[in-house]
């Protein structure tokens, strides 16, 4: 079992639940909230929808659309939340807390999105927890110095040092019936200052899901229970990959 402790300074840019939902089942007409503290703006997502042949050689013609939404911000409590014809975003950035601070924080919020709109438990089709943590390197360090997972170049090419990278792996997680995205990258253009040395950053990218299809969901009690597996499995993929060094900096 991997070991998992407090890290003071978790290098946690933000953390995300989302909550996916039947648009049939969503009542967005009905949304009229204002948040106290939250300040909001209309936004529109693009949704993109498969073209299949009607006939061998006939193809109908590409159909795009936009799902409406709500985007409400609280710049001091560094919160995001969408509520949108297709679902729920609640994002927490830096500087992140704990856990149950930031979920209790979603759940208050999807309560009001659920009343608002009416859409039920059983129309939720997605739900996802993600973390995106960021580590500032200096130049010259080895990325292996902060994550397991990241590439070497061949010893043959005499070349080690790599100027950016970017790996995506999926996996299957039995035991909540979903997947995680595990995403290591550095190739963002946004060096840091710090003390005097340029730092760039080493993203960390963790966002475990589970889409349902044939099966549902029976209460919200379920769908919190599988938030808190998904938040044990993020924990899982981030200490069995982060470096000893790592964590010692995060403290």
């Amino acid at each position: 079992m991997v070991e998992v402790e407090f890290l003071p300074n978790a290098p946690i840019r933000e953390a995300v639940i989302d909550i996916q939902c039947n648009p049939d089942h969503v009542e967005f007409q009905r949304l009229d909230l204002n948040l106290e503290g939250y300040s909001s703006k209309p936004i529109k997502r693009l949704v993109e929808v498969s073209i299949h042949p009607t006939e061998i050689h006939a193809l109908q013609p590409a159909v795009t659309h936009y799902r409406q939404g709500i985007r409400f911000e609280n710049e001091i409590a560094g919160e995001v939340v969408q509520m949108r014809e297709d679902g729920f975003t609640f994002s927490k950035l830096a500087p992140y807390k704990n856990w149950q601070t930031f979920v209790a924080s979603a759940r208050q919020l999807w309560d009001k999105f659920q009343s608002e709109s009416g859409v039920q438990i059983g129309a939720v089709t997605r739900i996802a927890v993600r973390y995106i943590n960021v580590f500032y390197i200096g130049p010259g360090v080895e990325f292996q110095t902060y994550l397991r997972n990241s590439p070497e170049t061949p010893d043959e090419t005499r070349r080690p040092e790599v100027e950016e990278f970017f790996c995506r792996m999926v996996l299957p997680i039995p035991e909540i019936g979903g997947r995680v995205i595990l995403i290591t990258t550095c190739n963002e253009p946004e060096p840091l200052e710090i003390s005097g040395t340029i730092r760039f950053p080493l993203v960390y990218d963790i966002d475990v899901y589970k889409e349902f299809q044939e099966e549902t969901l029976n209460s919200e009690e379920q769908m919190w229970s599988i938030f808190d597996q998904m938040r044990d499995i993020k924990n899982e993929m981030f200490f069995s990959v982060v470096t000893e060094e790592a964590k010692r900096q995060c403290r």
